[in-house]
């Protein structure tokens, strides 16, 4: 029997399955397109790898300062340099010693390290100089009439990474892709969805990766920042103006002037807390490698560096594990001079579709990119870990 009512009938009174679903048409993502570092690279060009051995040279500049091994007397007439920082002097060197100022004259060597020195050229007095002070060479002064003196050359090195495969699938049923969907084709979604998981996860990789060749089943490792970033390393635990301030110094210090900063959220609350005269704001949200950024001048030498928040970041704030004793990623800030890095793509970014068997009612789809990333003097980078 029919139902009877007195009264309106009101919406209420409606059979659930006569009612149109009132849907939106637009599914809200989680998480936005994090991949600042990815476009930068895009923006200042990538090179094509053409094999999955990556390979460059790096060159650098005669070094300026040696130190002491040991310790030398305001009297002594030799000196005993570390053996790495000995070859670095050549005979009829001046040098200055950092703890007094004096300045010294290289005369001769013995072996590699040990050098005959006259003291005190000019009028600063020598004093003892304990183990590890340095020593900085102020150029060679050659007599008159001499003959040639030593002749040097600092070799060039071979760096390398190797490139790593990404492979992000999806698929879907005929019959799905054939429906009628609120939220419009649900093929064209993941494969916009898949797109950004991909770019992410290289991004990641970027920072993050491991460099290696599996030789037992031919898996190539693509090195990341991280992997390579072994001089300017300074953790930040409880940072201050001065500490930070210090950072920048050997952040900067080598390179070009084109350097930009990538952090995580925390790193730049920190960073906004602490601000003083030496650091200005200048115009945020600007534009800089194509994606949005923050620029402060820097007081040390007064740069404008851009830094560019990580919000992805952000997830691993609170993680427990740690990479190199300190938190990882959450309270990190990388300085990247992105005059010394390249994308080296051997397969650049690709969808391949129609991945499926051929018999299979149901069609599979992929992206596929095979790249290696190209970091040059790792001493023009630096990595700020452990800020709290």
């Amino acid at each position: 029997m029919p139902s009877v009512i007195e009264g309106l009938v009101t919406d209420q009174n409606i059979l659930s399955n006569e009612r149109v679903v009132d849907m939106s048409e637009i599914i809200g993502d989680l998480d936005p397109d994090e991949t600042q570092f990815w476009t930068a690279l895009e923006k200042i060009g990538t090179k094509p790898a053409y094999s999955s051995l990556v390979e460059w040279l790096e060159d650098e500049y005669y070094p300026r300062v040696v130190s002491i091994s040991g310790s030398i007397s305001a009297a002594a007439t030799t000196a005993c340099l570390r053996v790495a920082s000995g070859s670095w002097v050549k005979v009829n060197d001046i040098g200055r010693v950092a703890n007094s100022g004096e300045a010294i004259h290289f005369t001769a060597v013995t072996g590699s390290s040990v050098w005959t020195i006259v003291r005190s050229i000019g009028t600063v007095a020598g004093i003892t100089a304990p183990d590890g002070t340095e020593i900085v060479l102020i150029g060679n002064a050659a007599a008159q009439g001499a003959t040639l003196g030593d002749r040097e050359v600092v070799l060039r090195t071979r760096a390398y990474n190797y490139t790593q495969i990404f492979r992000h699938a999806y698929g879907f049923t005929e019959t799905l892709a054939a429906s009628k969907l609120y939220t419009g084709g649900e093929p064209a979604r993941e494969r916009r969805k898949k797109a950004v998981e991909h770019k992410r996860d290289i991004e990641q990789a970027f920072f993050n990766g491991p460099r290696e060749f599996n030789t037992t089943d031919i898996r190539g490792f693509m090195g990341g920042l991280r992997e390579y970033i072994s001089t300017n390393i300074t953790t930040g635990t409880n940072l201050t103006e001065t500490s930070f301030d210090d950072f920048l110094r050997t952040a900067l210090h080598r390179g070009s002037k084109n350097k930009v900063s990538f952090c995580a959220p925390r790193v730049a609350g920190v960073l906004s807390g602490m601000l003083r005269d030496g650091w200005v704001r200048a115009q945020p949200s600007q534009k800089a490698f194509g994606a949005k950024v923050d620029s402060w001048v820097s007081g040390v030498y007064g740069w404008d560096i851009p830094i560019m928040v990580k919000r992805d970041w952000n997830e691993f704030a609170a993680v427990s594990q740690s990479i190199g004793g300190v938190n990882a990623l959450g309270s990190e800030l990388f300085v990247v001079d992105m005059d010394a890095v390249r994308m080296r793509p051997l397969r650049t970014t690709r969808l391949l579709v129609n991945r499926q068997a051929p018999s299979a009612d149901e069609t599979t789809e992929e992206y596929l990119t095979e790249i290696s990333m190209e970091v040059s003097h790792e001493r023009k980078h630096a990595l700020l870990q452990g800020v709290t």
